[in-house]
């Protein structure tokens, strides 16, 4: 007999919907956001609403597990959850890659986020406080180790050349969403029609891609 599984939000897509089309469905999104995190050489802005959507997705889909696990006993049955918790279990993976990366970024680049206002305002309110902690340890910890032993004009590390920054200058691989015309690029106009792969640097497309006209791969 066919086995009738219970599924609760599986990210559908609208026909009807023009920017369901264009963006994908939740997940399809993130995935997207995660892999322009790990290829962004800056912290990209945090997108709440995404992350806690996918978040209940992956709760929901866990419980649902539960339910048809103590519903469906026999072989065929566990075989097709297995595959689901499979997949949940992918989900929760890249969602625990995404914070890695922000707080790896966080971490090294932690003086310069705290000093810039629009790099700050790219994190949520737990990565604040959590940069805001990190400094402080750092700043501890290196006052203990040998800052405190140095004549006290010497002791400052919040100096802007001090501060490790992003590499705006990294070239990265990208793929046009959009036709987005020609984009200058230093002394030169490049036309990137959509389905378009290139090479450019970081700086030359950071506004296409807070626009979500192109992507990092």
């Amino acid at each position: 007999a066919t086995r009738s599984f219970r599924k609760e939000r599986r990210y559908p897509m609208d026909e009807n919907d023009e920017d369901e089309q264009r963006h994908g469905s939740d997940y399809q999104r993130f995935k997207r956001l995660w892999r322009n995190e790990r290829c962004s050489p800056v912290l990209l802005p945090h997108q709440e609403d995404l992350i806690q959507s996918v978040k209940f997705d992956i709760a929901a889909q866990r419980e649902n597990l539960e339910t048809n696990r103590s519903m469906h006993q026999d072989n065929m049955s566990k075989v097709m959850l297995d595959a689901m918790e499979l997949e949940c279990d992918r989900h929760q993976f890249l969602l625990s890659s995404y914070r890695r990366s922000r707080i790896q970024k966080i971490q090294s680049m932690h003086m310069f986020l705290l000093a810039d206002e629009e790099a700050f305002e790219h994190m949520s309110k737990a990565e604040q406080d959590f940069c805001t902690g990190y400094a402080n340890m750092v700043q501890r910890f290196l006052g203990a180790s040998f800052l405190d032993a140095l004549p006290e004009s010497l002791r400052r590390i919040d100096k802007p050349e001090m501060f490790v920054k992003p590499n705006l200058d990294k070239p990265v691989f990208i793929r046009v969403l959009e036709d987005c015309g020609v984009v200058q690029m230093d002394d030169d106009g490049v036309e990137m029609n959509t389905g378009d792969v290139k090479v450019v640097k970081y700086q030359n497309i950071e506004q296409l891609l807070l626009d979500q006209r192109i992507e990092l791969i």
